[in-house]
């Protein structure tokens, strides 16, 4: 990432990547949306989160940064990977990864908390003067102001061994178990797991580096976008014609970029719909990608194009028929999906077909006498 880009966009980044330089934490704060997987929880926004400037996917949980220097988490937590710390009301960037979570603050201090089985969250001591932090699968990095960078945790094949060439870096970010710097001439800087994801000779004039699990993106001055590494999935098959990128990086296995027009697209895996971005979602600020998920900031007035729908009430209301929810919206495209709950814990999707269009009241009759609630409800084809 540059360090002082030319366009107001920012990806605050996310598992696999994370880092942020403090020049750049130029995002006016907003509302948080997710899409994909969601067996912990992971997309649930909490309904309280408001000016956010920054947002961050692990494996299973994700992180925000608000503007006044606070952390908010949800998601998976049997690390405490979504507990932030108390008295955590300074950060200015933040990361995530498989189970732990990081936030660089105003001191150029770094705090981290979850998940510690590899290390990754003993920061080495006297760590300071940090300019952007970044979160592989089971280790960390950190930039220093003077362009030097620090890493620990899992070091299984090198990733957290920092080469003596790696100077004058103005962005970092990790992988699974590789990770990438950028130099100020524009050249990136490979190390660690190297089976599906060798360096790539040919990157030159590179302004924005990004990571998947075991692929990597870089993001060229001019715009266009430059993927390697594992490809599954498809997730280093950069889309035809793709230009004027922003930013771009990675999940497990599907890659996200946002376009400096405030489009976002996605490829890859889409195993859990993790890549179906809604062509008319418009005005993002900011993305982040989790294993399996996605998270964008947009303006807190954006109106959400279908089918992000607006459900009402959020707590449906039960009859002796059953739960009765109006979706507002429907635009007539096919099935319909209710992401809900009743603990908490277990999330059942609810799918029914309808070619309705507009506002409709919808009575699903096996909820009866069962405290659902219903957090998402998406319309696919």
């Amino acid at each position: 990432m540059k360090t002082s880009p030319a366009n107001s966009f920012l990806a605050f980044m996310t598992w696999f990547i994370g880092m942020v330089l403090p020049s750049d934490a130029s995002v006016i704060g907003g509302r948080v949306l997710a899409w994909g997987r969601n067996d912990y929880g992971q997309i649930n926004v909490p309904a309280n989160l408001t000016n956010a400037t920054a947002v961050a996917g692990g494996y299973s949980h994700s992180l925000a940064l608000r503007e006044n220097g606070t952390v908010v988490g949800w998601g998976r937590n049997l690390e405490n990977q979504t507990n932030t710390p108390a008295g955590l009301n300074d950060a200015m960037a933040i990361a995530a990864g498989t189970s732990h979570s990081l936030a660089l603050r105003s001191n150029g201090t770094v705090v981290i908390w979850g998940a510690n089985n590899f290390g990754q969250t003993n920061i080495p001591v006297g760590l300071s003067g940090v300019a952007a932090i970044a979160s592989g699968a089971n280790h960390s990095l950190a930039l220093r102001s003077n362009g030097t960078v620090v890493a620990w945790g899992h070091n299984s094949v090198s990733q957290s061994n920092v080469p003596g060439t790696v100077t004058n870096v103005i962005a970092i970010a990790a992988g699974g178990d590789h990770s990438l710097a950028l130099r100020q001439d524009g050249t990136v800087v490979f190390w660690g797991y190297q089976a599906f994801n060798p360096p790539n000779p040919s990157l030159s004039s590179i302004a924005v580096i990004g990571c998947g699990m075991e692929h990597s993106l870089a993001v060229r001055s001019n715009g266009t976008l430059a993927a390697w590494g594992l490809n599954s999935h498809g997730q280093t098959n950069v889309p035809p014609g793709l230009t004027n990128v922003a930013t771009a990086l990675g999940g497990l296995a599907h890659s996200f970029a946002l376009r400096k027009n405030g489009t976002v697209l996605g490829w890859g895996n889409n195993s859990s719909s993790q890549t179906n971005v809604l062509s008319d979602l418009t005005g993002v600020r900011a993305i982040a990608a989790g294993g399996s998920h996605n998270l964008v900031i947009v303006d807190s007035a954006t109106v959400l194009p279908a089918p992000w729908f607006e459900c009402s009430p959020q707590r449906p209301l039960l009859t002796s028929t059953g739960l009765v929810l109006r979706i507002k919206g429907l635009i007539g495209s096919g099935f319909v999906v209710l992401t809900a709950t009743t603990n908490f814990v277990d999330w059942d999707p609810i799918t029914f077909r309808t070619s309705f269009v507009g506002d409709l009241d919808y009575v699903h009759t096996s909820a009866t006498n069962r405290p659902w609630r219903v957090y998402r409800v998406s319309e696919s084809r």
